[in-house]
Protein backbone atom coordinates (compact mmCIF):
# COMPACT_ATOMS: atom_id res chain seq x y z
CA UNK A 1 0.00 0.00 0.00
CA UNK A 2 3.16 2.65 0.94
CA UNK A 3 3.99 2.36 -2.86
CA UNK A 4 0.67 2.88 -4.37
CA UNK A 5 0.38 5.95 -1.99
CA UNK A 6 3.95 7.07 -3.34
CA UNK A 7 2.66 6.44 -6.87
CA UNK A 8 -0.92 7.99 -6.74
CA UNK A 9 -1.07 9.72 -3.62
CA UNK A 10 -3.48 8.93 -0.60
CA UNK A 11 -6.96 7.83 -1.72
CA UNK A 12 -9.42 8.15 1.01
CA UNK A 13 -11.62 5.82 -0.84
CA UNK A 14 -9.28 3.33 -1.89
CA UNK A 15 -8.36 3.06 2.10
CA UNK A 16 -12.08 2.55 3.26
CA UNK A 17 -12.38 -0.36 0.71
CA UNK A 18 -9.38 -2.22 2.13
CA UNK A 19 -10.45 -1.78 5.87
CA UNK A 20 -13.52 -3.28 4.44
CA UNK A 21 -12.01 -6.37 2.98
CA UNK A 22 -9.60 -6.78 5.98
CA UNK A 23 -12.23 -6.68 8.61
CA UNK A 24 -14.36 -9.05 5.99
CA UNK A 25 -11.41 -11.49 6.17
CA UNK A 26 -10.50 -11.20 9.51
CA UNK A 27 -14.29 -11.72 10.62
CA UNK A 28 -14.58 -14.98 8.11
CA UNK A 29 -11.24 -16.12 9.27
CA UNK A 30 -12.46 -16.07 12.98
CA UNK A 31 -15.90 -17.21 12.55
CA UNK A 32 -14.46 -20.40 10.38
CA UNK A 33 -12.02 -21.07 13.13
CA UNK A 34 -15.01 -20.98 15.82
CA UNK A 35 -18.24 -22.24 13.67
CA UNK A 36 -19.36 -25.35 15.28
CA UNK A 37 -22.51 -25.53 15.89
CA UNK A 38 -25.46 -24.09 14.08
CA UNK A 39 -26.02 -20.75 16.96
CA UNK A 40 -22.48 -19.85 16.06
CA UNK A 41 -23.47 -20.22 12.29
CA UNK A 42 -26.43 -18.00 12.29
CA UNK A 43 -24.36 -15.76 14.04
CA UNK A 44 -21.43 -15.52 10.91
CA UNK A 45 -24.70 -15.14 8.57
CA UNK A 46 -25.86 -12.28 10.67
CA UNK A 47 -22.37 -10.92 10.64
CA UNK A 48 -21.79 -11.02 7.30
CA UNK A 49 -25.30 -9.83 6.34
CA UNK A 50 -24.72 -6.79 8.84
CA UNK A 51 -21.20 -6.20 6.57
CA UNK A 52 -22.59 -6.29 3.40
CA UNK A 53 -25.53 -4.49 4.36
CA UNK A 54 -23.09 -1.74 5.83
CA UNK A 55 -20.75 -1.61 2.63
CA UNK A 56 -24.05 -1.15 -0.05
CA UNK A 57 -24.91 1.43 2.36
CA UNK A 58 -21.73 2.75 1.94
CA UNK A 59 -21.03 2.57 -1.52
CA UNK A 60 -25.05 4.46 -2.12
CA UNK A 61 -23.27 7.30 0.42
CA UNK A 62 -20.75 7.71 -1.44
CA UNK A 63 -22.54 7.82 -5.17
CA UNK A 64 -24.94 10.09 -3.78
CA UNK A 65 -22.00 12.53 -3.00
CA UNK A 66 -20.11 12.15 -6.02
CA UNK A 67 -23.34 13.09 -7.58
CA UNK A 68 -23.81 15.79 -5.91
CA UNK A 69 -20.60 17.14 -6.15
CA UNK A 70 -21.15 16.65 -9.90
CA UNK A 71 -18.03 13.99 -10.20
CA UNK A 72 -17.57 11.57 -13.05
CA UNK A 73 -17.89 8.05 -12.40
CA UNK A 74 -15.28 5.69 -13.25
CA UNK A 75 -16.86 4.52 -16.04
CA UNK A 76 -17.20 8.01 -17.42
CA UNK A 77 -13.60 8.20 -17.01
CA UNK A 78 -12.75 4.95 -18.73
CA UNK A 79 -14.94 6.44 -21.63
CA UNK A 80 -13.41 9.70 -21.69
CA UNK A 81 -9.71 7.78 -21.64
CA UNK A 82 -10.77 5.40 -24.93
CA UNK A 83 -12.69 8.69 -26.85
CA UNK A 84 -8.91 10.81 -25.74
CA UNK A 85 -7.06 7.93 -27.22
CA UNK A 86 -9.24 7.99 -30.28
CA UNK A 87 -8.24 11.20 -30.37
CA UNK A 88 -4.84 11.30 -30.63
CA UNK A 89 -4.18 8.60 -32.94
CA UNK A 90 -6.55 11.22 -35.43
CA UNK A 91 -4.43 13.94 -34.61
CA UNK A 92 -1.56 11.66 -35.47
CA UNK A 93 -2.92 10.60 -38.18
CA UNK A 94 -3.56 14.46 -40.06
CA UNK A 95 0.16 15.18 -38.50
CA UNK A 96 1.82 12.49 -40.75
CA UNK A 97 -0.29 13.31 -43.69
CA UNK A 98 -0.05 17.47 -43.48
CA UNK A 99 4.12 16.30 -43.18
CA UNK A 100 3.82 14.51 -45.97
CA UNK A 101 2.20 17.51 -48.11
CA UNK A 102 4.81 19.68 -46.80
CA UNK A 103 7.66 17.66 -47.83
CA UNK A 104 5.92 16.63 -51.06
CA UNK A 105 5.44 20.69 -52.15
CA UNK A 106 9.49 21.13 -50.86
CA UNK A 107 10.15 18.59 -53.54
CA UNK A 108 7.78 20.39 -56.26
CA UNK A 109 9.00 24.22 -55.35
CA UNK A 110 10.54 25.97 -58.56
CA UNK A 111 13.91 26.94 -57.93
CA UNK A 112 14.57 29.83 -60.08
CA UNK A 113 13.04 33.74 -59.43
CA UNK A 114 11.02 33.62 -62.29
CA UNK A 115 9.40 30.53 -61.65
CA UNK A 116 8.94 32.04 -58.26
CA UNK A 117 7.45 35.11 -59.53
CA UNK A 118 5.12 32.80 -61.89
CA UNK A 119 3.95 31.27 -59.24
CA UNK A 120 2.45 34.24 -57.46
CA UNK A 121 -1.31 34.60 -57.23
CA UNK A 122 -1.75 38.12 -59.33
CA UNK A 123 -4.20 40.63 -58.37
CA UNK A 124 -7.81 39.99 -60.22
CA UNK A 125 -7.51 42.64 -62.98
CA UNK A 126 -9.76 45.54 -62.26
CA UNK A 127 -9.51 47.61 -65.88
CA UNK A 128 -9.60 45.94 -69.06
CA UNK A 129 -7.50 47.16 -72.08
CA UNK A 130 -9.92 49.01 -74.53
CA UNK A 131 -9.60 46.54 -76.98
CA UNK A 132 -11.07 43.65 -75.04
CA UNK A 133 -13.86 46.05 -73.72
CA UNK A 134 -14.91 46.15 -77.31
CA UNK A 135 -14.24 42.21 -77.64
CA UNK A 136 -17.40 42.39 -74.68
CA UNK A 137 -19.58 44.51 -76.16
CA UNK A 138 -19.38 43.05 -79.58
CA UNK A 139 -20.47 39.50 -78.31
Amino acid sequence: MAERTAQRGWDPLQALRELLDRGERSLNEVLAERSAGDRRNELRSLLSRIMLDAQRINWRIWGRVFETVNLPTRTDVIRIGKTLVQIEQLLTQLENAQRERASGAERERPTTQAQVATDRPRPARTRRPPSARAAEEAR
